[in-house]
């Protein structure tokens, strides 16, 4: 054990005791052993990468740094071989700053991303267990984990289904393809386990209903048609509990759990055209109503749904999304929706929002300019400062941008305009996801953004959804779009 022979005294004795590495959240101590000359350590950034419980054999110390620890995080550097310690600590003695040589790694626990990319989960099992040979050749978890996700949304029903549920997933494709599979939590968990085994972080996303929720559909579950909002509140505490507890018992590590979702027009039943009609003028300007009729119903709905989901995991936090960003102007509508929640009481951690889609519907009170991005326009960049200055930062639960003009609909908030410079092909695609992720992260404001169905590829969805389609980043089954590899840069 000579390694230590050339440096000072001081640090002579770190050969002698037990390394303890400063916390990081709720992680345990980092050990070494002198007899083996090992080091164990909980986690260590190297790249974009976190790898946890890791022994290594120690090479030598090259340097310790007396004063304040300059950071939290064990780091490791490829090129040079070292490894950075922020604070090493001997009964009262405290090292800080400690840099070390390693030798061979003896072993690697596993390892999650960095950063704050990540994705909406297209739930691509289904076409590498029944579908038509797509996705069999590589893995798509891990590619988009190797290309720099390290967020994955995964949405589910809150219907079980009993085949899947009491077959191994090994044998499931046995089974003929039945339609009551999609989005169910059996089905929905599978994804989560093989997200997270890639490294990536898991995002929950109950739909809170039998069916998907988004801006267009609401509904409460059939089993609770006709029930009053009491009625639907307390089925909902039961409902998030028993599922969570599924979840959980299934190994899932939850970041966050998304609820329902883009709910700014209503929640489950309690929706817009469902039992809460439209109001008599335009529904973009009547804030009042929207606060009285809608939002303050729904925040008992909310509030159910958050205790029970704690119930389960007292440590959850949650996020609520909402569609409207860009509807109106000054964004009036969406800067109320979140400040109704927050007055109401609702326990949230994070403001979702959906960036405005450049295909499909659109209702909004007005359409945006394409001459320049609108992320980079004055009235958004005002809107995510005023929503982080209500304490929340600011998830893009939703985002994309087309590689073709396939499947344009309407042209949503942007009359089907490309913004100038980005048009909708491979390269105008890869410029625009650029320009974006480096605006996230470089905004304060923005804590994480997940892009919408990045599996998708022409043909995949047989014609259903040939809009989103056109903003996959796959131009086939595992081969990249140039958009995608803007995300590891």
């Amino acid at each position: 054990m000579n390694w230590l022979l050339p440096i000072t005294t001081m640090v002579k004795k770190l050969i002698t005791f037990t390394l303890l590495l400063a916390p990081i959240f709720s992680f345990g101590a980092d050990i070494y052993d002198p007899i083996l000359n090992v080091l164990k350590i909980n986690e260590v950034l190297v790249g974009k990468r976190i790898y946890k419980d890791v022994s290594v054999n120690v090479g030598q110390v090259i340097s310790v740094k007396s004063g304040k620890a300059e950071g939290t995080q064990d780091v490791y550097s490829p090129e040079t071989n070292q490894l950075f310690i922020p604070s090493v600590q001997d009964g009262e003695l405290t090292y800080t700053n400690v840099t070390i040589s390693v030798g061979p790694v003896l072993s690697v626990g596993g390892f999650i991303n960095t950063g704050k990319m990540g994705g909406v989960s297209s739930i691509p099992i289904t076409s590498q267990i029944w579908g038509d040979k797509n996705w069999r050749t590589v893995n798509p978890f891990e590619m988009l984990s190797n290309n720099g996700f390290n967020y994955y949304k995964v949405q589910y029903t809150t219907n079980r289904n009993s085949v899947l549920a009491s077959t191994p997933v090994s044998e499931w494709s046995k089974y003929s393809w039945n339609n009551d599979f999609m989005w169910s939590l059996d089905l929905s968990i599978e994804v989560m386990k093989r997200a997270q085994a890639s490294g990536m972080r898991i995002i929950a996303n109950p739909f809170l209903s039998d069916k998907p929720q988004h801006a267009g559909s609401k509904s409460n579950p059939a089993i609770w048609k006709g029930y009053t909002l009491e009625e639907t509140a307390a089925a909902l505490k039961q409902y998030a509990y028993e599922s969570t507890l599924v979840i959980l018992n299934n190994g899932i590590r939850v970041e966050y759990y998304l609820l329902n979702g883009e709910t700014d027009t209503g929640l489950l039943d309690f929706a817009l055209g469902k039992n809460i009609p439209f109001p008599n003028g335009n529904l973009w300007r009547e804030l009042t109503y929207m606060k009285e009729k809608v939002w303050l119903p729904n925040s008992v709905l909310y509030k159910a749904a958050i205790e029970g989901i704690k119930k389960a995991d007292p440590n959850a936090k949650f996020s609520i999304q909402a569609s409207s960003l860009g509807a109106t102007q000054n964004n009036l509508f969406l800067k109320d929706f979140f400040k109704s929640l927050l007055e109401f009481g609702v326990q949230i951690d994070y403001f979702s929002l959906s960036y405005p889609y450049h295909v499909g519907d659109y209702g909004g009170d007005k359409f945006i300019d394409t001459t320049v991005p609108y992320f980079e326009q004055a009235e958004y960049l005002e809107t995510i400062k005023f929503l982080y200055g209500l304490g929340k930062p600011i998830i893009y639960s939703e985002w994309g941008y087309p590689n073709s003009e396939a499947g344009m609909g309407n042209g949503g908030a942007f009359k089907g305009k490309p913004d100038v410079g980005f048009p909708f092909t491979p390269k105008g695609q890869a410029d625009w996801i650029r320009k974006f992720i480096d605006h996230c992260n470089k905004s304060i404001e923005i804590h994480s953004c997940l892009y919408f169905y990045p599996e998708y590829f022409p043909g995949l969805s047989h014609g259903s959804t040939i809009g989103l389609e056109s903003s996959g980043l796959f131009v086939a089954d595992g081969v990249p779009q140039p958009g995608l590899l803007e995300f590891n840069k």
